[in-house]
């Protein structure tokens, strides 16, 4: 299976994204009784086209397969090298078979020539278990991986594209239980701490040492963006949130408003067209349409801080839905000293696609002043606590 990232440059989305056949057969059906069946994975071609994009938007592949595979978070460093977190081993079956070998990587990659397509690739750091996050510094990328606390950096000290040295900068001790629950999306907030999911703390270097600082609550579940001034958008499947604790920085303690106040009238709506009822909330959860009919959580969301696409888009949230399909832009205004999100478009999706393995799940603002997304591309979506015997599936 390949994985893409797809870009949206000028007037325009980047997309990574793996494509490559493969025998797996998908069906779907609702309540009215249409059907969706397709057999094996779309061209790449094909895959873009279903893909559906507001009017003045476009669309292009920039990296995929066999570049990247099982792509699910990306960062860049201050030369625009772009690192790709690849997770080589999740959920390759519903059984979660092999899921704890340490195969997966952090890929590196260059548009050498500037026209946004990614020509240059290498394994900067392999064989590692389920990587959660890349975040370069400066001339070392952080990284943490899957059931630990701890963190390291990596650094290419022969300038050959590859890692060859390791250093632990943080002793965080173990993590176990449902990798779902675990921290994930590191970034580097404008009051130069580093904030990721869950943890209830943030770090800085302080004299070249990783110094922890405790927040009064730890918040999110996979990805996380900020604003302009510092606020961090969050998000969790528990309880169906796309957009949770974005009131204040957390520093200052959690503010979580009532949903009728901080979310507009119908905003965990979401508008797919691929009519694929493989949701884990039950019938409740499927529309009329026959697909997805609210949020589950989402994940991967940014907040677009470019300048290379309409002003307007200027602080919006953009909040990939992998079980429906699509991608929500949602404004964030200020009223009466709080912020609101709502649905950008009446009853419709900044991007959305009926091709059943389009699996949207990270998205930033990339150095040209574009968006990038990430769509890992791929049937199951869903960890395996859920989906082996005894469980039941979600999307």
């Amino acid at each position: 299976m390949n994985k893409n990232t797809i870009s949206l440059t000028g007037l325009a989305l980047s997309l990574l994204s793996p494509w490559t056949f493969a025998e797996t057969v998908a069906t779907g059906g609702n309540p009215a009784g249409t059907e969706i069946y397709q057999r094996g994975y779309l061209s790449q071609e094909q895959a873009l086209e279903s893909i559906e994009l507001q009017e003045g938007y476009s669309l292009k592949l920039v990296l995929s397969d066999p570049d990247i595979k099982e792509p699910v978070a990306m960062a860049w460093d201050g030369n625009g090298v772009l690192y790709v977190v690849e997770m080589r081993t999740y959920m390759q079956d519903a059984d979660a078979t092999g899921e704890q070998k340490p195969t997966s990587r952090i890929s590196r990659h260059e548009d050498v020539d500037g026209d946004g397509i990614y020509e240059k690739h290498s394994v900067f750091v392999d064989n590692l278990l389920l990587p959660r996050f890349v975040l370069p510094l400066d001339d070392r990328i952080l990284v943490g991986i899957t059931n630990t606390k701890d963190l390291w950096t990596y650094r290419d000290t022969d300038g050959d594209g590859v890692a060859d040295e390791d250093v632990k900068v943080f002793e965080g001790g173990p993590r176990g239980g449902n990798m779902e629950h675990q921290a994930s999306g590191m970034i580097w907030n404008i009051d130069n701490w580093l904030y990721c999911t869950y943890e209830p703390y943030r770090l800085r270097f302080v004299n070249g040492k990783m110094e922890k600082e405790v927040l009064p609550k730890g918040e999110g579940q996979w990805g996380l963006g900020k604003d302009n001034v510092g606020r961090i958008f969050y998000s969790r499947a528990g309880g169906e949130r796309p957009a949770i604790s974005f009131q204040q920085p957390m520093i200052y303690g959690p503010l979580e408003l009532d949903p009728k106040l901080q979310e507009a009238p119908g905003f965990r709506n979401v508008y797919p067209i691929a009519a694929v009822p493989d949701v884990q909330g039950g019938l409740r959860r499927v529309g009329e349409h026959g697909g997805l009919n609210q949020f589950t959580g989402g994940g991967g969301q940014s907040i677009y801080r470019g300048d290379r696409l309409p002003e307007d888009l200027q602080g919006n949230l953009i909040l990939p839905e992998p079980v429906g399909r699509l991608i929500r832009r949602a404004k964030v205004t200020r009223e009466d000293g709080y912020s609101v999100v709502s649905n950008y478009y009446e009853e419709d999706e900044f991007v959305r696609s009926t091709d059943v393995n389009f699996r949207p799940l990270w998205s930033a603002t990339s150095p040209d002043g574009a968006i990038m997304l990430i769509d890992m591309h791929r049937g199951i979506i869903q960890q395996g606590n859920w989906t082996r015997p005894g469980s039941y599936l979600r999307g």
